[in-house]
């Protein structure tokens, strides 16, 4: 009767997968470390009431006059 490749070692038990686990879990820790960060500001940026619009979407119908000293290229 073959029993196969019996080595005595789990699978989990070699050290590999004990350091692999680790980076597996300090990684887990420094992706949700960042998400809470952006969680953070986002929140805190509601809590001011900071205007974030970008574009408000309106005609401008007369052009604003360029800055003084500001060069036109014709």
């Amino acid at each position: 009767m073959s029993k196969g490749i019996d080595n005595g070692l789990l699978p989990d038990s070699h050290e590999i997968y004990g350091r692999r686990r680790g980076r597996n879990l300090a990684l887990g820790a420094c992706l949700a470390g960042v998400v809470l960060m952006i969680f953070a500001v986002t929140v805190v940026k509601l809590a001011e009431g900071v205007d974030m619009r970008g574009y408000d979407h309106t005609f401008e119908t007369v052009p604003s006059a360029p800055a003084a000293g500001a060069e036109t290229s014709r």
